[in-house]
């Protein structure tokens, strides 16, 4: 086993590319804290349409991945918290199904399109989340982006 200093969390190049567009954007309203296990950031500045006032959200990457990581590499499929709500677009754990994990690349986020961009795209995420509640939610609600299909069979998990 890699000793903690050797993964991808502690990465300086790795966090500045993926960070400096956020850090411009958020400043001080972005923080960030890195153990052994995991790289976190804090935004609480994040504007969503039709929201009074910014949401808070927390983006962890796990060093060995996660659960429902499905194969990609960790630092391509982040844990993202946000307020709890039900949604059918969260897992179980309540973190945010923000894309389909088995889609080609083009068609997810991936870690060199900067933290940033994962933020526009959890800002979008609970935009629509906040419409299928107002919809109905579990009684009709719509949802209003795209969709993937749920519950990846383990075959296909591989």
């Amino acid at each position: 086993m890699r000793g903690p200093e050797n993964w991808y969390g502690r990465d300086h190049l790795w966090a500045a590319r993926l960070e400096a567009a956020a850090a411009r954007h958020y400043g001080d309203a972005l923080t960030k804290a890195v153990t052994n296990t995991d790289l976190t950031y804090c935004n609480t500045a994040l504007d969503v349409v039709g929201r009074d006032s910014p949401a808070r959200v927390t983006v962890k990457f796990l060093r060995y991945g996660g659960e429902w990581s499905y194969g990609l590499a960790p630092g391509d499929f982040p844990k993202v918290y946000t307020a709890p709500a039900p949604s059918p677009h969260r897992y179980p754990d309540g973190s945010l199904c923000l894309f389909y994990p088995l889609d080609p690349p083009w068609r997810r986020w991936r870690s060199t399109d900067g933290l940033d961009t994962l933020f526009g795209l959890v800002a979008d995420h609970l935009f629509a989340e906040d419409y299928w509640h107002a919809t109905g939610a579990t009684h009709g609600g719509h949802w209003i982006l795209d969709e993937a299909p749920h519950g990846v069979t383990q075959r296909s998990a591989r």
